[in-house]
């Protein structure tokens, strides 16, 4: 009869002979394990890091866009296009002044958490970077009509209308109460500002500057209104040249045309009329001098650099030919002195095309809306007609509006990167929480792991 004992010690002996033949197996199989958890876990974390650092990358190019900054001694240079940039590009307040600038472009903006769009102004810099124009006190008719911003042939100043207080109610039939002229200078960031004493705004007709000197031509509302009331009258609109060194304001002769439309030429405006240009100084009194074309302007009138040659583009329409709509540049020496009509001639294989400036004697520079690459600037020989293409111009744009630095188009043409992709912010904020997520859950479960 075996004991409790005896039992004991064999059920023990029998477990201790199964348990050495397995040992061997029981050993590996937990360095497996061993080694399998490891490698999970370094898996994990390099996976872990890898989407952290992919949302990073992602993020930052984008939330770093850095403009360079203004820089009075910059030589101005031709971009060899000009392309809208992201809507959520930083403005001049954000960043500083980035000139000069060679071009203004009308582009779209968003805002808010809950993206709002809106026309907003985006200046291009001689280096080819953008930045949306925070303009202290401009009128929001700087945006809804052209021709309330200008440029100047130097890219240095933004000429825009001033908007502030009234002595008696505003009138806001077209836009906020506009009281005076501001210049933005695109170098340091200074605003020089020029207010009229008025009782409900003014009402504000064109703008131009050239030099040390600002045209402008407004008149006074008579009455105040609301915003898009349309039966308002004004005062005749009349003409002022402000000079920015001494701040005088002189008023100009009423047989002058109002500079809308109005190219430069060395320190002054040439400004169109219905068949010719008037070419303004600026001086006191009526200085100014006439150029006669025997045909009707359809747009602006351009001299080259020397003064020689005359350019603009014909209206046939209005000379009475209904059987096109193609208008011709056309093209004349300019005689020293004297009243007589300028002979012209057609630029050859010339139609429709738009004139924005020089770019040297003989070198006139159009926009065109169909090249083999979409709208452009283009240079074409007054003498050949030769044709090239400078700079690409978005297709989906008001080309018109576009603002150009005059000096810039005698500028040499570089190759410009295209503006860069720029995230929205609540994006920004979105792919950081995820981030945040994907490294706590991670860690989160590595530590579960090394538990187990």
């Amino acid at each position: 009869m075996t004991s409790l004992h005896d039992r004991l010690a064999d059920l023990a002996e029998s477990a201790s002979q199964d348990a050495s033949s397995e040992d061997g197996d029981l050993w590996e199989r937990g360095l497996r394990y061993s080694r399998r958890r490891r490698l999970e876990t370094v898996v994990l974390t390099l996976v872990i890091l890898g989407a952290v650092g992919s949302l990073v990358g992602a993020l930052l190019p984008a939330a770093t866009y850095e403009v360079g900054p203004a820089d009075a001694q910059a030589a101005l240079r031709l971009p060899d296009r000009i392309e809208h940039p992201s809507g959520w590009t930083k403005d001049t307040g954000d960043v500083g002044p980035i000139g000069p600038l060679v071009a203004i472009v009308p582009s779209e903006r968003k805002t808010g958490l809950l993206p709002r769009s809106s026309e907003d102004l985006v200046a291009v810099s001689v280096d080819g970077d953008y930045a949306f124009l925070e303009l202290p006190g401009r009128s929001d008719r700087a945006v809804a009509f052209v021709s309330d911003v200008v440029l100047s042939p130097d890219g240095r100043r933004i000429v825009y209308w001033l908007t502030g207080d009234t002595s008696k109610e505003p009138n806001l039939s077209a836009g906020d109460g506009v009281v005076g002229v501001a210049v933005y200078d695109t170098v340091t960031g200074e605003v020089q500002r020029h207010e009229v004493p008025t009782a409900h705004g003014l009402s504000p007709m064109s703008l131009a500057t050239v030099g040390d000197r600002v045209w402008m031509e407004y008149g006074q509302w008579q009455d105040g209104a609301p915003a898009a009331d349309g039966s308002s009258l004004s005062t005749k609109e009349r003409q002022y040249v402000w000079d920015l060194g001494s701040g005088d304001v002189s008023r100009r002769p009423e047989s002058l045309s109002g500079p809308m439309g109005a190219t430069t030429w060395q320190d002054r405006l040439v400004v169109p009329t219905s068949r010719g240009a008037i070419i303004d100084d600026g001086e006191p009194g009526d200085t100014a001098r006439r150029l006669r074309l025997g045909f009707n302007v359809d747009g602006p009138v351009a001299l080259n650099p020397s003064g020689s040659r005359v350019v603009a583009t014909e209206d046939r329409f209005a000379d009475g030919d209904r059987s096109t709509l193609a208008n011709p540049l056309r093209h004349g020496v300019v005689a020293p002195a004297g009243d007589a009509v300028i002979a012209t001639t057609e630029v050859d294989g010339t139609r429709g095309e738009e004139v924005v400036g020089w770019r040297d004697d003989w070198h006139v520079v159009v926009r065109e809306y169909e090249t083999d690459q979409g709208p452009a600037l283009v240079s074409i020989d007054v003498n050949t007609g030769a044709r090239e293409e400078l700079v690409a111009l978005p297709s989906q744009s008001n080309l018109e509006a576009i603002l150009w630095a005059q000096d810039a188009l005698q500028a040499p043409v570089f190759d410009a990167d295209s503006p860069p992709y720029v995230m929205p912010p609540w994006l920004q904020g979105s792919l950081l929480l995820l981030a945040g997520v994907l490294s706590f859950a991670g860690l989160r479960l590595w530590r579960r792991r090394e538990r187990v």
